[in-house]
């Protein structure tokens, strides 16, 4: 039987059925299932990536400036006055703050954008409150990274770090006297030979991704130490390299002894982490 023209579109072009359409749309829903996570990773790597090359460039030019100081790191905290305006002598102690002079320095002379100087992980660090206001800091500025090099409290012996007020505790790994705890210059032997590295600390033992930390999620830490899990932060090293460190090696020792350090004197517990 020769069928119509007509009566052949028709039959031909009908549409899919109900039972079809669910069969591709389970197709492409256990499509995304497997393809998200490997997107996500993709992603994490990326970010890690772009996070390791702001670090690595502050790193430069952190070693850079002192070169031009004989060696000397700037202190970020401004506790030597290098850059107060006259009169000024506010000072910090808490790692992800520095000095709206050294900062205007960093950009001014070395080129550093600001978008350089926040994870990518963390974009809410980014905003103009934390670039611009200085109101609430007395002329400091909130960045994204914590920048332990010329700090003034942590650049001598433990003792003294320790002794030092405000000062820092939780230095009871090291076990040299005489070691220095950060650099204070390019020619030192630190204990911890970190310049710079991620914004991880904890708030009253609460670590707060959204606001405080990078690279690691939120969680609780109220015996002192992180949280065993995924992540961890990147580091720069005073002989310019910049290394992932992974969360479970990050303040963490087989012993009870902690690498960790926390400002002392201080109501609400702030502890650090790399």
């Amino acid at each position: 039987m020769i069928m119509s023209p007509a009566k052949a579109r028709t039959r031909n072009g009908r549409g899919l059925t109900l039972v079809e359409v669910l069969v591709v749309i389970s197709i492409i829903a256990i499509l995304l299932t497997l393809l998200l996570p490997a997107l996500r990773t993709a992603r994490d790597a990326a970010l890690r990536v772009a996070c390791a090359s702001n670090l690595r460039q502050l790193n430069h030019v952190l070693l850079m400036y002192a070169q031009k100081s004989r060696g000397a790191f700037a202190d970020p905290g401004n506790w030597d006055d290098s850059f107060s305006q006259p009169g000024a002598t506010n000072k910090r102690v808490e790692l992800y703050y520095i000095h709206k002079g050294f900062r205007d320095l960093l950009v001014r002379e070395y080129n550093m954008s600001r978008s350089s100087l926040y994870c990518p992980t963390n974009p809410a660090r980014d905003q103009d409150l934390y670039w611009e206001n200085t109101d609430h800091w007395g002329g400091y500025v909130v960045i994204g990274y914590m920048i332990l090099a010329g700090r003034a409290p942590l650049k001598f012996t433990k003792e003294r770090a320790m002794a030092s007020s405000p000062g820092f505790l939780g230095l009871e790994e090291i076990s040299d006297p005489k070691a220095k705890v950060v650099a204070g210059r390019t020619t030192d032997r630190p204990f911890y030979p970190v310049l710079a590295a991620d914004v991880v600390r904890s708030y009253q033992n609460l670590l707060y991704s959204n606001s405080a930390s990078n690279h690691i999620t939120a969680g609780s830490d109220a015996n002192g130490y992180l949280p065993r899990g995924g992540g961890g932060t990147n580091v720069g090293y005073l002989d310019g390299h910049v290394a992932w460190v992974n969360r479970d090696e990050m303040g963490q020792k087989t012993d009870p002894r902690r690498r960790q350090m926390y400002e002392r004197g201080t109501l609400n517990l702030m502890r650090y982490y790399w």
